[in-house]
């Protein structure tokens, strides 16, 4: 006996309301940018989470030799579910976009050229010190402080300035974080906030005012946050080369189902 795989649960009144003036737009066909969009998202092979379409994006061997404005081009890009969690960036797997593609391969116009891509991440770290309301709720509010800031640089909602997720191309501006982390519930105020970028395999703090620029296929990749109470410059979050993606490889036993 083999498990089952690939179901889903039976969509909502509302959910069905809300696809069916889509299904009127579209008619199952990938034309517009918003079609592309739309049918992926909905796709019922593989779940997708966002997708955004660049058209005329035309990748290549290296991210240098990308070419834009080309005819024809679509190119997805798509993000798989996954909640908030720092070091869980939901990068997508090498199945979905291989499911996705030969969703939407069946359903484009002749002649288009059609890519289903992940974004290139950003390496980034925040370090931030506060000034906290309350000393006897100092380690709560530290942590609150790390969760606003991985909420809303995550690629999904809840993250961005509107709710819907971090979009591609839009820089990450230290000014902006510092407002999320005032608001936080416990924070009298924000000392100092820094950005970190990592560029190559050296980490650089970036200077005041400077932003972490990205490209239209590019997204922030949060590694670390680090939340103190002290004065002068805040600290650069500990425990991140462990994690990050170095290019050494660590070999790992992998248990069969059946022995």
């Amino acid at each position: 006996e083999w498990p089952c795989k690939g179901g889903v649960d039976a969509e909502t009144v509302t959910q069905a309301e809300r696809r069916i003036p889509q299904f009127l737009t579209h008619r199952n066909r990938a034309v517009t940018k918003l079609d592309f969009k739309i049918l992926t998202e909905n796709n019922p092979v593989n779940p997708v989470a966002k997708a955004e379409v660049l058209e005329g994006f035309l990748p290549g061997a290296k991210i240098s030799a990308a070419r834009d404005d080309v005819p024809g081009v679509v190119s997805v890009f798509v993000l798989q579910p996954r909640q908030p969690a720092l070091r869980q960036t939901p990068k997508p797997t090498k199945g979905l976009l291989k499911d996705v593609f030969e969703y939407l391969i069946q359903r484009v116009l002749i002649g288009t050229e059609l890519y289903i891509l992940s974004p290139e991440y950003v390496p980034i770290a925040v370090g931030v010190n506060v000034e906290v309301l309350d000393p006897e709720t100092e380690q709560e509010t530290t942590q609150a402080v790390q969760t606003a800031l991985v909420n809303y640089l995550w690629p999904l909602a809840p993250g961005g300035a509107r709710g819907d997720g971090w979009a591609m191309c839009i820089s990450v501006n230290a000014n902006e974080l510092q407002t999320q982390v005032a608001r936080v519930p416990g924070v009298r105020s924000v000392k100092a906030l820094s950005l970190f970028q990592k560029r190559g395999k050296r980490w650089r703090r970036l200077k005041r005012n400077e932003l972490v620029s990205l490209q239209k296929y590019q997204l922030p990749e949060l590694l670390g946050v680090s939340v103190g109470t002290g004065d002068g410059a805040p600290a650069f979050p500990s425990g991140i080369e462990a994690t990050s993606d170095s290019g050494r490889q660590v070999p790992a036993p992998v248990i069969p189902e059946v022995c």
